[in-house]
């Protein structure tokens, strides 16, 4: 259950990050 959990919200994070354009300051500074 931990395992599906973690997937789940890796691939929201991932849709996310996707999302916000590269000149945003949150990729930015995540990177």
């Amino acid at each position: 259950m931990e395992g599906k959990a973690t997937t789940l919200v890796e691939a929201v994070m991932a849709k996310a990050f996707a999302s916000i354009p590269l000149s945003s300051p949150l990729k930015s500074g995540g990177n």
